[in-house]
C-alpha cells in the first residue's frame, strides 16, 4: 500500500509538471532569458531594463543609422509572420530589421514585463489565430534620453500607462489600433502571442486608436490645408481637421506621402504624435485630449510632403 501511494504521488507530480505548469507559463510568459540590468533614471529612481541582441530599446546601436524613420511601410501581421528567421540570430540588425512598419490590428492582451517593457499581444483584424508581439519600451532606460526620440517615446509610454494601467499580469482587451515600429526577431522563450519565427514590432514608435482618425471626405482636395481646431479654447478635448491631396515624388509619379501631425508646447517640446502614417487623399479629423497638461498655449503642426503648417490652440482649465 505504501509503495502504491508513492507511485500515485509521483504520477500526479509528473502530470502537474507536464500540463499545469506549461499552461501557466503560456498565459503569463516564461521569465525572459535576456540579461537584466538595474539603472538609475535622471531623477534617481532605480529601474530594471533589458539587454537585447542589440540596443533596439535605446535606438542608439550603430545600425540605427540604417533605419529610415521617415519611410513607414504599411504591413500586416500575416506578412511579418511569413518572414524567414535565420537559424542563428546575429548581434547586429538583419535587412528586415532596419524598417519601420505600420500595422492595423487588434490589441488583444498587454502586461508590464520584468524588463520594464510593455508586452502587447496583437492579432490580425478578423483572424485571432494570426498573432504577433509588439513591445513598448520604457524611455527611461539607458541611452534613450540621449536621442531625439526620447520625448516622443516617453510621452507615448506615459499616455499608455495613464490610459490602460498595465500590471504584471495580462489584461485582456479588444481594441483596434494602428501601430508603427521597427521590425525585430526575438529569441523564443515562451512569450505569449509570439509567432513561430519570433517576429515582433520592437519598439513601438506610434500607437493610434483607429477610430481616432476620422475620414470626413474621400473627395480629393485641390491643396493641403490645416484648419483651426474646435472648440478653441478647449477643456479637456478638441478636434483638429486637415486635408491632404496627391503629391508628386519628383519623377512625375503621383503618390501618397507620409502625414505627420504633432502637438507641441509653447517652448517647442513635443507633447503628442497624433498622426504618423500614409493616408489616402481626403479630409480627416483627429481628437486631441491630454488631462495631464496644464493650461496654456499649444501648437499643432501638419507635415505632408513639402507642405508644413502650424497653428495655435488654447487649453483652459
Amino acid at each position: 500500500m505504501k509503495n502504491l501511494i508513492i507511485l500515485i504521488l509521483i504520477v500526479s507530480s509528473l502530470v502537474f509538471l507536464k500540463f499545469v505548469i506549461p499552461k501557466v507559463n503560456n498565459e503569463e510568459d516564461e521569465k525572459d532569458d535576456e540579461a537584466l540590468v538595474n539603472v538609475k533614471t535622471p531623477d534617481g529612481t532605480l529601474i530594471t531594463c533589458g539587454v537585447e541582441r542589440w540596443a533596439v530599446k535605446t535606438l542608439i546601436d550603430p545600425d540605427t543609422t540604417h533605419i529610415n524613420f521617415n519611410n513607414v511601410i504599411p504591413s500586416t501581421i500575416q506578412y511579418q509572420r511569413s518572414l524567414t528567421k535565420p537559424v542563428t540570430l546575429p548581434d547586429t540588425r538583419l535587412d528586415v530589421e532596419d524598417t519601420v512598419y505600420s500595422i492595423e490590428c487588434i490589441m488583444y492582451k498587454y502586461k508590464l514585463e520584468d524588463d520594464n517593457d510593455i508586452h502587447i499581444v496583437i492579432h490580425a483584424v478578423g483572424d485571432t489565430s494570426q498573432t504577433m508581439v509588439a513591445e513598448m519600451l520604457n524611455a527611461q532606460c539607458p541611452g534613450v534620453a540621449a536621442t531625439s526620440r526620447y520625448t516622443q517615446l516617453n510621452n507615448l509610454r506615459t499616455w499608455f500607462n495613464n490610459t490602460y494601467h498595465p500590471t504584471t499580469s495580462f489584461t485582456t482587451a479588444n481594441v483596434r489600433i494602428r501601430i508603427s515600429g521597427v521590425g525585430f526577431f526575438d529569441f523564443l522563450h515562451g512569450q505569449t502571442g509570439i509567432p513561430p519565427n519570433g517576429r515582433e514590432i520592437h519598439p513601438i514608435l506610434t500607437f493610434v486608436l483607429v477610430s481616432d482618425i476620422n475620414s470626413i471626405s474621400n473627395e480629393v482636395p485641390s491643396d493641403y490645408k490645416l484648419f483651426q481646431n474646435y472648440p478653441n479654447p478647449f477643456n479637456p478635448g478638441t478636434m483638429i481637421r486637415f486635408q491632404i491631396t496627391k503629391s508628386e515624388n519628383g519623377k512625375g509619379k503621383i503618390e501618397n506621402g507620409l502625414i505627420m501631425l504633432k502637438v507641441y508646447d509653447i517652448l517647442g517640446k513635443e507633447v503628442s504624435t497624433l498622426v504618423n502614417e500614409r493616408l489616402q487623399p481626403g479630409t480627416y479629423e483627429v481628437p486631441f485630449s491630454n488631462k495631464q497638461l496644464s493650461s496654456g498655449i499649444y501648437l499643432y503642426k501638419l507635415e505632408a510632403g513639402n507642405f508644413t503648417d502650424t497653428k495655435q490652440m488654447l487649453l483652459v482649465k
